[in-house]
């Protein structure tokens, strides 16, 4: 059981730094009087973009990069798709 805690801290950890090199998060801190104020800005938008380019990248490293628009689907002379597809 502390294997599997140890493993999901360290994967935590990573993902922190991780996200903090990309910018996915920013910590501001305010000091007051009395009060610390500590605020974590989340950018929900740069996270998606960069979710987005790992998974096209995995797919042209996977050769399975998404056909253009413009072009139409490429068939084998037997008449199938690359693939095993029809």
């Amino acid at each position: 059981m502390s294997k599997i805690v140890r493993v999901l801290l360290v994967l935590a950890l990573v993902g922190a730094v991780l996200g903090y090199f990309r910018n996915w998060y920013t910590v501001s801190r305010l000091d007051e009087e009395q009060h610390i104020n500590i605020n974590v800005k989340i950018d929900r938008q740069r996270i998606r973009e960069d979710l987005q380019r790992a998974q096209d990248r995995v797919n042209r490293v996977a050769g399975r990069a998404p056909p253009d628009n413009d072009a139409p689907p490429a068939v084998e002379q037997n008449g199938y798709l690359p693939y095993g597809g029809r």
